[in-house]
């Protein structure tokens, strides 16, 4: 352990050398070149959890991804701002997470530090992965205050074009924001402590760094949510009036309403777990010389990626509406890969297995819709539905028929001629 501190007693005599210049250089610095033996554990442990984070932040933000532009029902202004939460969120599993996996399996973890090109790169694309992914669950908390709060203002406030500008202008600054440490500084140098590229700022700019890129949203998130709550929890409070033929009651609240207020408390609680300690610690490295344990500084590091592994799950995949978009999704997917895989057996659109042939006669109308489905069949044109005018006929037909289900009005509903089924 000697050596670690530029000591080193030599093999033949008792005295002890003397830690040269180079060394004193070294240590100052805060450069290791070996790894200490207890450190090695814990680098393996920490290791495995980064390639768990990295695999789970992967697949679920993909599988956001891929709901969200493949669903029509998806389309509204928070699928949008999650969609953009997730393409940061798998950048930052798929570029720096392995980075972080590497640094911690190689002997000699300094393997960015001579390069500095790949030093500034690295820790940019942190700085403006953290922005946007903290400042998109910043909106978000808005959008869903203005949709709880005000919901009959609620489209005329948060529109499509809206919610784009702000996208737009969120990349836009959050990459100026990245690069504000080549203007003002020396740029990023890598940190021992944390294993990886950070700015190097002096005690006004890291404050300032910190209390815009992290303490503002987070107040901002936890206002929302709180007034969220306050609804939420006021509107479970209110007891339900229940009459019947002969007397009304009061019915309480079930336990199930405050199922909202829950769910916000753990937003705000994860979101303040996985970011408020890298940037305390980076506080508290300003004003005490004494750095503290290395796998502290790591460890706040590690919840930071974390959270991107935590934010498809909790924000989406825990969403009914997406549940229900993934399984349509995957459904298509599955019956699509078992039909095209030969090219003469016949593919019939889900929970279709038996052919239907309905006429129907629509005041001057004649509508046929047939639907195809089944193993039997040997037609390609598995689904279709057409609508047949009279040639007497010169206004534009009443009825709207779909590709996956006939929606009939009432008077064509009235006037079903035939319905067989083969």
């Amino acid at each position: 352990m000697l050596k670690h501190f530029g000591l080193e007693m030599n093999a033949n005599t008792t005295n002890m050398i003397l830690p040269t210049e180079e060394t004193m250089t070294g240590i100052t610095e805060g450069i290791i070149t070996d790894t200490p033996e207890e450190l090695i554990g814990f680098s393996y442990i920490l290791c495995s959890v980064l390639i768990v984070t990295a695999f789970t932040a992967f697949v679920g933000n993909f599988l956001v991804i891929a709901v969200i532009l493949r669903s029509s029902k998806l389309n509204s202004v928070t699928w949008g701002l999650l969609l953009n939460l997730a393409v940061s969120d798998i950048l930052s599993a798929g570029l720096l997470q392995p980075l972080l996996i590497i640094i911690q399996t190689l002997p000699n973890r300094n393997v960015i530090q001579p390069k500095p090109w790949l030093c500034s790169l690295t820790g940019c694309v942190f700085e403006v992965l953290m922005e946007i992914s903290i400042w998109t669950l910043s909106f978000l908390s808005i959008e869903r205050y203005f949709a709880v709060k005000q919901p009959l203002h609620y489209h005329q406030r948060v529109t499509k074009q809206r919610a784009v500008k702000i996208v737009c202008t969120l990349w836009v600054s959050a990459i100026c924001w990245g690069c504000l440490p080549f203007v003002f500084s020396t740029g990023y140098k890598f940190n021992p402590s944390y294993q990886m590229c950070l700015p190097q700022l002096g005690i006004a700019a890291t404050l300032t760094f910190t209390a815009v890129g992290i303490l503002l949203p987070f107040v901002l998130l936890c206002c929302m949510y709180i007034s969220i709550g306050k609804i939420a929890f006021t509107q479970a409070q209110r007891k339900v009036v229940q009459c019947t033929a002969d007397n009304c009651t009061y019915v309480s609240p079930k336990q199930k309403d405050y199922r909202a207020v829950k769910i916000l408390a753990i937003l705000a609680g994860v979101f303040a777990t996985c970011w408020l300690p890298f940037n305390i610690f980076t506080v508290i490295d300003l004003f005490v010389s004494e750095s503290l344990l290395p796998s502290l500084y790591q460890i706040s590091l590690s919840l930071t990626l974390m959270n991107a592994a935590i934010n498809p799950w909790l924000y989406a995949v825990l969403n009914k509406t997406f549940r229900i978009a993934a399984g349509k999704q995957f459904r298509k997917l599955w019956g699509q890969g078992f039909c095209h895989f030969d090219d003469n057996k016949v593919c019939p659109p889900p929970g279709e297995n038996k052919r239907v042939l309905k006429t129907r006669i629509c005041g001057d109308h004649n509508v046929l819709s047939t639907h195809f489905g089944g193993p039997k069949l040997q037609q390609r044109d598995l689904h279709h539905t057409k609508i047949i005018k009279l040639p007497h006929q010169l206004s534009e037909p009443r009825l709207t028929l779909t590709s996956t289900s006939s929606v009939l009005h009432k008077p064509c509903l009235a006037s079903m001629n035939r319905n067989k089924t083969i």
